[in-house]
């Protein structure tokens, strides 16, 4: 565990936020995956392309942005201790749940074309 201090306060980072970035990548990874090849009936699921895009590049992907989306976590967390959001009030509590919301979302859109990146380049 590494620990930060900024002012008096401290960010911590924990395995617990790395096993949630790599399996919130995973997860939307594998949903996205499915709703590409759903798109495209020509290749079963069940073919050896098929079966390497939800083995190794599942594998790789969830890796390489699992880890992105961990780190950028962190400095993210930075950014806001430099901030010095009041917890207290909740108007800017509202305003950092919006932008993460907005993150996730971001998030979610960049693992999708991602993913349709991979398998235009390599499935197809």
């Amino acid at each position: 565990m590494s620990a930060q201090s900024h002012r008096g306060r401290i960010i911590k980072s924990t395995k617990a936020q790395a096993i949630f970035a790599w399996g919130f990548v995973g997860a939307v990874w594998l949903a996205c995956g499915l709703h590409i090849f759903s798109k495209h009936p020509e290749i079963p699921i069940d073919s050896v392309k098929g079966l390497r895009f939800f083995t190794v590049d599942t594998g790789l992907a969830v890796f390489v942005l699992g880890g992105a989306h961990y780190y950028l976590q962190l400095g993210l967390m930075k950014i806001l201790d430099r901030i010095n959001i009041d917890p207290g009030n909740k108007s800017s509590m509202m305003r950092l749940n919006r932008a993460g919301l907005l993150m996730i979302f971001l998030e979610i859109v960049v693992i999708y074309q991602a993913a349709q990146l991979i398998f235009r380049t390599f499935i197809l």
